[in-house]
């Protein structure tokens, strides 16, 4: 090997370069990514810097040289404190300079995962660090061999951080529709109380399970809380009829039938009416009527109720 200043030059080399890279990843220096991106980089970079100077097999002029180095991304001097050649470990103190003000950057990961990569490369084994001691003026790490080197190439880093990003906007539009829909059902289908004993329902869209028990549920707390004796469906604005209306409105009635309640049809076209009877449904068994005021002059003649002009004076 050569001489300490000449090795300082050449296991820094393009140390424009590697600055750039660092400065750069510290703009995103909160995320997990940089971290693994930076040490990737410094693990690469300093394995690559001991093929280039051969340090193969001479380990205490490396151990010598490499204690006298000037380390950049604001750390000074790297002291080997003590060194097992048999176990391969070695405990390192990094000295941060005067005027830094750094902590656990992704310039010291670089630095770390730089002098695991040297390590590598003189052991002739995949060696990495482990952060042992943080303080005001000097990190200590431990570097042995380890099967837990950054391996993943950054197209899996960045895969992976792309995935978890679809992951989180999937959830995010799957509760935003899930927030939509249950607005949607709070606007829908609303208990409507039009006179002391009446409630009025008037029904929209589809009624698919489990929107049929919300709906069914609402009708009841509706009967109840208003004490109405009779529910008004109206069906004026199902122009279609599936495969679960029929069934919805056979349970609506029966429900509300047991509360004491009586359930008038509104507003059934033939269309509907020819869905109802075909899903077996008797429409002998309710009052229909073909507008909501027919049916609200229904409920007042039995109750004996009408609607009067007041007398003016």
């Amino acid at each position: 090997m050569s001489d300490s200043s000449n090795q300082n030059v050449t296991i820094f080399s393009n140390e424009t370069l590697i600055n750039g890279f660092i400065e750069i990843i510290e703009e995103i220096a909160d995320s997990p990514e940089s971290t693994s991106i930076m040490e990737k980089l410094g693990y690469r970079t300093g394995k690559s810097a001991a093929e280039q100077i051969n340090i193969h097999g001479n380990k205490p002029e490396f151990i010598k040289t490499l204690s006298s180095l000037k380390l950049k991304g604001g750390w000074g001097t790297v002291e080997v404190t003590d060194l097992s050649e048999d176990s391969k470990i070695m405990l390192l103190k990094l000295t941060k300079e005067n005027d830094s003000n750094q902590g656990l950057t992704p310039a010291e990961c670089f630095i770390f995962s730089y002098l695991a990569g040297l390590f590598s490369m003189l052991f002739g084994e995949d060696m990495w660090y482990e952060h042992k001691k943080e303080g005001a003026e000097y990190s200590l790490i431990m570097i042995t061999p380890s099967a837990n080197v950054v391996t993943n190439d950054l197209k899996t880093i960045l895969k992976r951080k792309e995935q978890e990003q679809i992951q989180h906007l999937e959830n995010m539009v799957e509760q935003k529709s899930l927030d939509l829909k249950h607005a949607i059902r709070e606007l829908s289908s609303p208990v409507i109380p039009v006179l002391n004993n009446t409630i009025v329902i008037p029904l929209f869209g589809k009624f698919e399970d489990p929107h049929a028990s919300e709906l069914n549920e609402k009708i009841l707390q509706g009967v109840v809380q208003y004490g109405a004796r009779y529910l008004l469906l109206d069906l004026t604005a199902v122009k279609e009829l599936d495969e679960f209306t029929p069934s919805v409105i056979h349970n609506i009635t029966n429900s509300v039938k047991l509360l004491g309640a009586k359930t008038f049809l509104i507003g059934i076209s033939p269309v509907i009416s020819s869905g109802i009877v075909k899903a077996g449904m008797d429409l002998g068994n309710f009052k229909c009527f073909s507008t909501l005021q027919h049916a609200l002059q229904y409920t007042l003649f039995i109750e004996g109720l009408e609607i009067t002009k007041s007398m003016k004076s």
